[in-house]
């Protein structure tokens, strides 16, 4: 047979063809067919080109050249990231790679995933607190919620609004014991190093600074 083109095409892309009453050898049913004792006419397969095959669909003598890039995203967390698909070659390529976790762990309460597992604030470790003085002293728990710090700790209500008993109390909580006292305690009274409430007070603070240091120690490891 005699290799013939379509009237007004050139040789290239899917409308290439060989002889007459046969399909194209490179577009084999897909591109045209070629009628007996009528004129040979090729029909390109599509008006463009938007598929991502190495094959010129609307043979104009370019492979894929409608192809339409478009934006893509991958990662979770702060792994996040973005990039675009492409055409390379007939095969479509995603640009996109996802970033490195902030952390092997995510004990930090803001709402980003650290490590990259599709869950924020996951390994956040919830711990009692302390607050007010003297009197209004009082313990909480330190929570965190969708990346809020929550302290459920509430001071409590002063004693009396002014602190003129001599008993080591700070009963109106404003740090001072007994500053409020007309004359100074008599010597034979016997007042407490210490109160309970003021007693209670240090060792929550102990114990939330020794918390504390223990969790700043595991971060680090």
């Amino acid at each position: 047979m005699e290799v013939g083109l379509a009237m007004g095409h050139s040789n290239r892309g899917s409308c290439f063809f060989s002889g007459a009453a046969a399909f194209s050898l490179v577009a084999a049913a897909m591109c045209f067919l070629c009628l007996p004792a009528t004129a040979q006419v090729c029909v390109p397969i599509s008006v463009e080109d938007t598929t991502c095959d190495n094959v010129d669909d609307d043979c104009d003598g370019t492979v894929d050249d409608d192809f339409v890039s478009s934006g893509t995203s991958c990662g979770v967390g702060a792994c996040g990231s973005s990039g675009s698909i492409s055409c390379v070659g007939g095969s479509v390529e995603d640009s996109c790679t996802p970033g490195t976790p902030l952390d092997n762990d995510d004990d930090t309460c803001d709402g980003v995933d650290d490590d990259c597992d599709g869950i924020a604030d996951e390994d956040f470790e919830e711990g009692p607190t302390g607050c007010g003085v003297g009197s209004c002293a009082a313990t909480g728990l330190a929570t965190c919620s969708n990346g809020m710090l929550d302290d459920s700790c509430s001071p409590g209500a002063p004693l009396d609004s002014d602190d003129d008993t001599c008993d080591q109390v700070d009963d109106d909580c404003d740090g001072d014991l007994d500053e409020d006292v007309v004359a100074e305690c008599p010597a034979s009274t016997t007042a407490p190093i210490m109160s309970q409430t003021a007693l209670v007070a240090t060792v929550i603070g102990l114990f939330v600074l020794a918390a504390t240091a223990l969790r700043r120690r595991k971060h680090k490891r």
